[in-house]
């Protein structure tokens, strides 16, 4: 039973190296006769030899480089830390998932070096960096207004509306949080780190995979039975949306309110949104525009999935201001000391159930999130079992 069982483990790597081999002669193959392809030592010399001085991000996939050609041209250089599967699943996405896409609102892809002692893919450059850097308490770089965090969320919706539907591949992003979302030097958002998406064929209602994302953005259906849908994405969009506009992250749990989408729960019940708003705000906001898109927020990240709107539906209702936006049902992950009875029951059922899926899991949690270039401390991006998330 021994050998046998060595036998098994011994054919089960090999298939596993062959698989990944194939896997990256088809991309080196492909990417040499397209115009993705950069030299290594080009990339090496626009960034001055990976000069700590040009490092502009770091992450849990690699770090960030600021790249300057000597025609003038600026780009990002993102450095690949590793290898085998996980970097064959990253490259794989990063390349031949979106190199052909192109939005407004995306972070365009412009190539690659693959041949070189390390693996780089190189983005257009983003002056700005992440969002987080702009609304969070302890990370702020400037203050933003009202139409420029209004401007972000509509840009950003725009983005996933294009990656689920605008493209001839439907793209899910799975890791939807501000810093992924980078800003250019006229503050426009674009969606960035397309290491964890998937594809999404229009003849599936759902995927089936292991959990890999960051805690606080999931869906509740995704992280408790893996089922994929782009509505987790517009989940993750809802929770970035209060984020935004509250200028708090939402898996920060305070003792004197909770988590951030219980606070605007809990003041959407009592009428009083405007107490959630981003102090740095002060009263330069229009309250009937804010109040909607508190509305939107609370509409995306309900519990259920069939309940969220889609993300076309999402622009739509932030396009027009006279445009119908259903009542918002119960977020999950609430505390039941907040609520009345009766809503109070479902939200610890909810509660102990995902702490339990948590449980058996087996989740390993950091206490704290890397906000570089749109690239977070990431786990394994292996397949399966893609169990350890981003807190």
């Amino acid at each position: 039973m021994i050998f046998l069982l060595a036998t098994y483990a011994v054919f089960t790597k090999l298939s596993n190296i062959k698989k990944e081999s194939i896997n990256l002669n088809q991309i080196s193959s492909s990417i040499s006769i397209s115009s993705l392809n950069y030299k290594y030592e080009t990339l090496e010399k626009a960034t001055d030899y990976f000069n700590s001085s040009r490092k502009i991000g770091q992450g849990g996939a690699g770090s960030v480089y600021k790249g300057i050609f000597p025609n003038g041209k600026v780009v990002a250089v993102k450095r690949l830390i590793f290898n085998n599967r996980q970097w064959v699943a990253e490259f794989f996405n990063e390349v031949n998932l979106i190199s052909g896409i192109e939005h407004k609102n995306l972070v365009k892809l412009l190539g690659c070096s693959i041949e070189g002692p390390e693996s780089l893919l190189v983005y257009e450059y983003i002056p700005n960096k992440s969002l987080d850097q702009f609304i969070f308490e302890n990370n702020k770089n400037r203050i933003l207004n009202w139409k420029q965090r209004f401007d972000i969320i509509l840009g950003t919706a725009e983005g996933l509306a294009y990656l689920h539907g605008g493209s001839k591949t439907r793209i899910i992003h799975r890791d939807i949080k501000c810093s992924n979302v980078l800003l250019d030097e006229n503050l426009i958002p674009k969606i960035a780190d397309f290491g964890l998406a998937r594809c999404f064929g229009a003849d599936k209602t759902y995927l089936s995979t292991g959990i890999a994302g960051t805690l606080g953005y999931m869906a509740p259906e995704y992280l408790i039975r893996g089922q994929l849908t782009d509505k987790a994405d517009v989940y993750s969009f809802g929770v970035l949306v209060l984020e935004i506009v509250c200028g708090r992250r939402n898996n920060v749990f305070r003792e004197d309110s909770g988590s951030l989408i219980q606070t605007v729960w809990k003041l959407y019940r009592s009428n009083t949104l405007a107490e959630a708003l981003d102090s740095c705000l002060g009263d330069d906001f229009p309250a009937t525009e804010a109040s909607r898109v508190f509305h939107i927020g609370l509409l995306c990240a309900q519990a259920s999935a069939s309940l969220r709107p889609s993300m076309a539906e999402v622009v739509y209702m932030l396009s027009n201001s006279n445009g119908h936006v259903p009542t918002p049902n119960q977020p999950p992950f609430l505390n039941t000391g907040v609520l009345d009875s009766d809503s109070s029951i479902t939200s610890y059922r909810t509660h102990s159930f995902v702490s339990n899926a948590l449980n058996k899991v087996g989740v390993s949690c950091s206490s704290s999130e890397s906000s570089s270039s749109g690239s977070s401390d990431r786990p394994s991006r292996s397949e399966k079992p893609e169990s350890k998330l981003h807190v």
